[in-house]
């Protein structure tokens, strides 16, 4: 048995394609479909059953995925062990959490293991539980509630730790009518209009839409906050999100309180990962849950 075949076998479960596996590995279709074929000669059992939407394990394969994967987890080990190796994962998470994890997990993480690179990916919330059938191990989001991310992760198998609550907050621009209002009220926003993150895609924040006589969907960060600066529209975020903050600081942007009754305004953030991890995985995983900070 070969391990390149325990590889293709585990993504290929992970992805349900057969062509997906290959493009992820960079090699051919016919070199994954036949290395499935060898390993199920080897170990005996049908692994695979092909469908319209792809392939998808049967009881004995999915016996079969736990053993590889444990297996795979210890040659990882292994390599973790060679300290000039550098290992290299990805960990999804929401664009307003991405600089925040940044330098409050990544940094000091990557300090105590110079040699376990992480990269955060930020992905949409309607699609973090997706990702887990495309190959992601651990994700850190925002609202699964209402987003249904923890029902569906779970599914699949996935462990959930809750890691606090997060409370969404107004921003305005500092020269806006309203910056220099204590509390504003439902009525005061009826005439203004509301931007965020969604690249197209129903976003949390979106809704909040209705209260507004208007709202925009931006694909990038950056031009949602522009638009705030600039007293064009408000934003209204996490308060984890490090760039709001430091607008704040520097007296770009003013924080209020979301005046809107009968909406919820504080949110669970969860870890959510696959059963099994590399060494490096765990390593990072345990150390996100033990020093996750409870206050922004």
């Amino acid at each position: 048995m070969r391990l390149e075949w325990l590889e293709y076998f585990i993504t290929t479960a992970h992805v349900g394609s057969i062509s997906a596996a290959a493009e992820r590995h960079k090699v051919t279709r016919p070199a994954v479909s036949t290395a499935l074929k060898k390993l199920e000669q080897e170990v005996g059992r049908e692994l695979f059953r092909t469908g319209r939407a792809g392939v998808t394990l049967t009881a004995e394969g999915m016996q079969v995925l736990e053993r590889a994967q444990q297996v795979m987890a210890i040659i990882d080990d292994m390599r973790v062990g060679t300290a000039e190796e550098t290992v290299c994962f990805v960990v999804d998470s929401q664009s307003s959490l991405v600089q925040y994890l940044n330098e409050t997990i990544v940094t000091p993480f990557k300090a105590l293991h110079p040699n376990i690179h992480v990269t955060l990916r930020p992905v949409y919330i309607g699609d973090a539980a997706d990702e887990f059938r495309h190959g992601s191990k651990i994700s850190v989001v925002l609202d699964g509630k209402e987003a249904r991310v923890l029902e569906r992760v779970r599914q699949f198998g996935c462990e959930t730790v809750r890691l606090g609550m997060v409370t969404r907050k107004m921003f305005l621009g500092a020269g806006h009518r309203l910056a220099g209002k204590a509390v504003l009220d439902a009525e005061d926003l009826q005439g203004e209009y509301i931007a965020y993150y969604s690249g197209g895609q129903n976003h949390i924040s979106g809704r909040y839409a209705p209260y507004f006589a208007g709202e925009y969907r931006l694909a990038d960060m950056e031009d949602v906050l522009s638009l705030a600066v600039r007293n064009e529209a408000v934003v209204i975020l996490p308060e984890l999100t490090v760039r709001c903050a430091r607008l704040v600081r520097k007296g770009a942007l003013v924080e209020k309180d979301i005046p809107f009754p009968g909406i919820e305004k504080t949110a669970p953030i969860h870890a959510v990962r696959v059963p099994h991890l590399s060494s490096a995985e765990e390593l990072f995983w345990e150390y996100l849950i033990a020093n996750f900070p409870k206050k922004p």
